[in-house]
């Protein structure tokens, strides 16, 4: 991939009088991995009257995200399709983390579930132990 961009929203320095005892929780998707032919479907939500998939295309640095929404009419009973798309970032979790501390931030805790990454970052040099969910191990290390 090529190199990333800047991420602006972490770059401004805290003020002095910020407050030490915030945290910040972000939660992505890590698409650095491409998936292949039929896993690129995701199924992501489906009821008696709503079914949306997600088809995903791989670009260098982002993502092409197809959203597929059918939906039952409630009045004559006919699914009808909605499609939609937009485009995603390929972040990976180090480079979170990198661009969090380049900040100014300190990564205390960083879990995956289901697919999902979630960083917690806090403002400070004095913040804590570091955890990770999945082994109880500091951050990088």
């Amino acid at each position: 991939m090529a190199a990333r961009p800047t991420w602006s929203a972490c770059s401004p320095a805290a003020p002095a009088d910020s407050p030490r005892g915030g945290r910040l929780a972000l939660t992505f998707r890590d698409l650095t991995r491409e998936l292949e032919g039929v896993d690129r479907f995701i199924p992501v939500h489906d009821s008696a009257d709503v079914i949306m998939t997600c088809f995903l295309e791989y670009e260098p640095e982002t993502v092409e995200v197809h959203d597929l929404v059918h939906t039952r009419g409630r009045e004559d009973g006919r699914w009808r399709l909605s499609a939609s798309y937009y485009r995603k970032l390929r972040l990976s979790p180090d480079w979170v983390a990198g661009a969090l501390e380049a900040a100014g931030l300190r990564v205390v805790h960083r879990a995956l579930a289901r697919g999902l990454v979630t960083p917690v970052a806090r403002l400070g040099e004095d913040v804590g132990r570091d955890t990770n969910s999945a082994s109880n191990t500091p951050v990088g290390g």
